[in-house]
């Protein structure tokens, strides 16, 4: 029979690639007769936030909010796992023999947590939807038509887990169940159905947001011991020039202008369009010129985009001047609940009543070619491609173009 002092096994926390640029996973390690051991910690850390000396994440006030949050997170969790090993150190004390299975017992007190969190039954779905509404209404207030999209995207995520019959897992809300709709996404992409690459991207996106910044912090979901989730995109391997985005030529642009069939709504939504074209904003950023929110010096308007948060500018040429005049005159698009699907619409219909029939060749998302004249799929965003491209034809320098846009 020989002496042992479980006292003394001592124990640290390793990072899996200390030397990466990127968030890496933490390993709890420790030495079992002889033989070193290496735990998940379920917790990741940025390796220039660690402090190997101290055994800590760096909480600073030089990290973001968003850094010192995850680290929070992340010395929590050590925390608990030493609380973990020392309840596992006073069994040891209390046994006359080490346990044959001793690393089998040592995994069932670090992840003690874990299986509690096993048998926890949740709502999915109706955990979910509460997760979306937080979302949209607390940490991220955005427009309606944006917020409806988003809800599609949502029951995307819902009919997943109905067909499933996953309403009752909590592994859902994990990385393993995230990599899990993903795959579900990617097969149903496989058999032809009517999504793709980006679509994925977007419905995968809004999920590990959700989790990330609704169910791992909010005080009601703390007894589900969530993890932060990762989504790594789908490249896009398509060229710029096979993406469904054009310019409008001279010709076409005049032809949406002399269009004399459009009804009045659509004419006002015209308005709007040429003005992009002429300005390169973004639509968000159009609707606040045409309620004046900018500053104009000099002939030119600076205003903060929406998007963005950066500033663009405006040269007020004679054409700008010209449809400044005309926004004032909006009587029926309604400026205070504009809906982008709804102005999209009425630029098929304008376009398709100017004669805008040219063929355009692109590739979908799935790497597919399309063939498509371009009033059936132009969307306001082509205007802003009208506008660069046309600026760099005029030997305008990128730099320039970037502060106009």
């Amino acid at each position: 029979m020989k002496q042992e002092f479980p006292t003394e096994r001592k124990f640290h926390f390793n990072l899996r690639k200390p030397k990466g640029v990127q968030a890496t996973p933490i390993y709890f390690v420790v030495s079992i007769g002889g033989k070193q051991y290496k735990l998940s910690t379920n917790v990741k850390v940025n390796p220039r936030h660690w402090d190997n000396t101290r055994q800590v994440a760096v909480i600073s006030n030089t990290n973001t909010r968003l850094d010192n949050k995850n680290n929070r997170i992340v010395n929590e969790r050590l925390e608990q796992i030493k609380g973990y090993y020392m309840d596992f150190i006073c069994y040891l004390c209390n046994q006359e023999e080490t346990p044959a299975n001793i690393v089998e017992v040592l995994k069932t007190y670090i992840y003690k947590d874990m299986a509690k969190k096993k048998t926890l039954t949740i709502d999915v779905i109706k955990t979910i939807r509460e997760a979306f509404n937080y979302y949209y209404t607390v940490i991220h207030q955005n427009k309606e038509s944006s917020v409806l999209n988003a809800g599609k995207q949502l029951n995307r995520f819902i009919s997943y887990i109905e067909e499933k019959n996953l309403n009752n897992s909590v592994e859902v809300f994990s990385q393993t169940g995230l990599n899990a709709y993903k795959a579900y996404l990617i097969d149903l992409m496989n058999k032809e159905e009517k999504i793709g690459k980006s679509h994925i991207n977007t419905l995968c996106q809004l999920i590990a947001r959700l989790i990330n910044d609704v169910l791992i912090v909010n005080d009601e979901y703390l007894q589900y011991k969530f993890s932060r989730v990762e989504y790594k995109k789908i490249e896009d391997k398509r060229q710029q020039d096979e993406i469904k985005r054009f310019l409008l030529y001279d010709e076409e642009i005049q032809a949406i202008k002399d269009c004399k069939t459009l009804t009045e709504k659509e004419q006002e939504y015209r308005t709007i369009f040429l003005l992009q074209c002429a300005s390169g904003q973004r639509i968000s950023d159009i609707l606040q010129v045409i309620k004046g929110n900018y500053d104009e010096k000099d002939g030119v308007i600076t205003l903060q985009t929406i998007k963005k948060g950066t500033y663009s500018q405006i040269y007020i040429t004679d054409e700008i001047k010209g449809y400044l005049e005309e926004v004032k005159q909006i009587k029926l698009v309604n400026l205070n609940k504009f809906d982008d699907n709804l102005y999209n619409k009425a630029l098929k219909n304008i376009c398709q009543k100017a004669g805008l029939n040219r063929q355009y060749k692109w590739k979908d998302s799935r790497g597919k070619e399309q063939i498509n004249p371009i009033w059936e799929i132009i969307v306001s965003h082509c205007a802003r491609h009208t506008f660069a491209t046309n600026k760099v034809k005029e030997g305008v320098p990128v730099d320039i173009i970037c502060n106009m846009t």
